[in-house]
């Protein structure tokens, strides 16, 4: 009972506990999913959904930088966000996250040249999200069209 948790406890070599450090738990891993900026948010789910246009589909390689933008505050509308940061914000989030990404001008039908983003690969853009965050994400197979 008492005396045996008592002994336990004067007992207990102290030196083999760090109190200090945090053990990476599914359960943390979801929360921390659960708490990203919301740009990261945004991108998460872009992930997670196979596509980063707002109108779905395919994982585009090559995406004008206003449609990625626009892709954003849609999401940060749909969820509430009133508060929403800039193209240059994103862009540089973005760098953060996909290491690869680039940003470039593209020569359009009518003669136009927007800037458009240059990604990775899904799968790619995927790990470069787990390295960053220091999780094993489990992506749904199914999401990657």
């Amino acid at each position: 009972g008492l005396q045996a948790l008592l002994w336990e406890m004067m007992h207990f070599d102290l030196s083999s506990v760090d109190v200090g450090k945090v053990y990476r738990t599914g359960a943390l891993d979801e929360q921390a999913l659960n708490s990203l900026p919301p740009i990261h948010q945004w991108w998460f789910d872009c992930l997670r959904s196979g596509s980063i246009t707002p109108t779905g589909g395919q994982w585009d390689r090559e995406v004008m930088c206003a449609l990625v933008y626009e892709s954003y505050v849609r999401a940060s509308d749909r969820v509430g966000i009133r508060r929403k940061s800039g193209e240059t914000q994103l862009g540089s989030e973005l760098r953060k996250l996909v290491p690869y990404v680039r940003r470039r001008r593209i020569v359009q039908a009518d003669g136009t040249r927007p800037y458009a983003y240059e990604f990775p690969d899904l799968d790619q853009c995927r790990e470069a999200f787990s390295r960053h965050y220091g999780m094993r994400i489990t992506w749904d197979e199914g999401s990657q069209h």
